[in-house]
């Protein structure tokens, strides 16, 4: 599968636990995701060959930079078969999965190849020079995972465009402390509900999420942090995730023009 990493096939669950508030047993970043596909762009799931030929003829139509279609009747056990034809295929492009198994609907991500790639390459080795200039740590500090998929139990799943954790026995087989979501100009509100989803699913083990926006006319670059905000610490701006919790997902950024650019912002994370 160009899905853009060799882990497609390693997957890591996280045991569901007997009790989980309603915000967790029901994912409504799924359902609002999935209501911003239009009809044209949902199906019916019938084989791992079918959705290979869907998604191809989708990429071959270059109508969009990117694209989302809405697969039913897909549940987990599904997702091994899927794995294997996307390993044995030769598609062009990145594809991420997430799946809804109480929904049996899976949506999916697709990224042609393009400018994105060295973007977000650029962009994970700033991060590793960063992490390396730390004193006790190099570069090899950091477990780039790519796009692993990770589960919460049997209720749902979700890779995403670059996972990160450090390189250490006590960090395998947790969720990754930090993730990167990559989407271009008409993805703000699909990568803002990534960001809901890794730190609402992960119960705050995902610690970091950084959203990268590609606007392409007139190019620009807009990247966004969210985190949890502290338990019973209000924010005074931020949005409220769920129930009656205080945690609020919480954005720093700065904005700086580009040069030659009046129009969309550049924001640079603190």
């Amino acid at each position: 599968m160009s899905r853009s990493h060799n882990q497609s096939l390693i997957l890591e669950s996280q045991p569901t636990p007997d009790r989980l508030p309603e915000a967790i047993r029901r994912s409504t970043q799924f359902e609002r995701q999935a209501a911003l596909i239009p009809d044209e762009h949902k199906f019916e799931y019938e084989s791992p060959a079918e959705l290979l030929r869907t998604i191809e003829n989708t990429v071959n139509s270059r109508s969009a930079e990117e694209y989302f279609l809405y697969f039913t009747r897909v549940t987990h056990d599904h997702l091994p078969e899927l794995d294997w034809a996307f390993f044995r295929s030769n598609l062009k492009c990145t594809v991420r999965f997430t799946t809804e198994n109480s929904l049996q609907a899976l949506i999916c991500r697709i990224l042609p190849r393009g400018r994105h790639s060295t973007l977000m390459f650029n962009l994970r080795m700033e991060i590793r020079f960063k992490i390396a200039a730390i004193p006790g740590h190099t570069y090899k500090s950091i477990d780039p995972l790519g796009g692993k998929r990770f589960y919460l139990g049997d209720l749902r799943s979700k890779e995403g465009y670059h996972a990160l954790r450090p390189d250490t026995d006590r960090a395998r087989g947790v969720w990754p402390p930090a993730v990167i979501e990559f989407g271009y100009s008409e993805a703000l509100d699909f990568l803002r509900l990534d960001a809901e989803w890794w730190l609402i699913n992960s119960a705050g083990a995902t610690r970091l999420v950084i959203l990268v926006q590609l606007i392409t006319a007139p190019f620009a670059i807009r990247i966004e942090c969210w985190a949890m905000a502290p338990p019973l610490r209000p924010t005074s701006t931020g949005h409220i995730l769920y129930g009656d919790k205080i945690n609020r997902s919480r954005q720093r950024s700065r904005t700086h023009n580009l040069p030659g650019d009046d129009n969309p912002p550049y924001i640079q994370l603190p």
